[in-house]
């Protein structure tokens, strides 16, 4: 069944729904370290940040954030019961119109070696692999999806 999901800026009142997601995620996509800098970027109540909604609940939530070398997707997550349902693929779409508005030809993302297989559906390529580099036993991929 494939999902139709809508999307909001986060807000405060997120934050459980979204490290609910993180502990359902975790060990499996996110070290179990990277809990405290998940709540640390929550609490700065980033600009970008995005939750999906599915029937008026958080399903997902994501981030195009502007850096230094043009926006980075950071922080996706996904409820994994809703997995194979779309929302992945409605989230990528998003982030890549969003990285389009902003006129840049890259979207850079920095995955673990489980997720990066997802985005190189995209087309993301890797550009340099970490060993731990997430934690223990959790390699950092970088990846860059060239837009448009």
């Amino acid at each position: 069944m494939i999902l139709t999901p809508q999307f909001r800026a986060w807000a405060p009142g997120d934050r459980a729904a979204c490290l609910a997601l993180f502990d359902a995620n975790c060990p499996h996509y996110f070290a179990a370290n990277e809990r405290g800098d998940f709540e640390s970027f929550l609490d700065a109540r980033p600009e970008g940040y995005e939750v999906c909604l599915v029937d008026g609940r958080v399903a997902g939530a994501f981030g195009v954030l502007r850096t230094d070398s043009g926006p980075c997707l950071r922080w996706i997550l996904l409820a994994p019961e809703r997995q194979g349902q779309g929302l992945g693929r409605a989230i990528m779409n998003r982030a890549i119109t969003s990285a389009e508005a902003r006129q840049s030809g890259s979207l850079r993302i920095a995955a673990s070696h489980k997720s990066a297989p997802f985005f190189a559906r995209f087309g993301a390529r890797e550009i340099s692999r970490t060993p731990d580099g997430w934690g223990p036993g959790m390699h950092r991929v970088d990846m860059l999806l060239k837009i448009g």
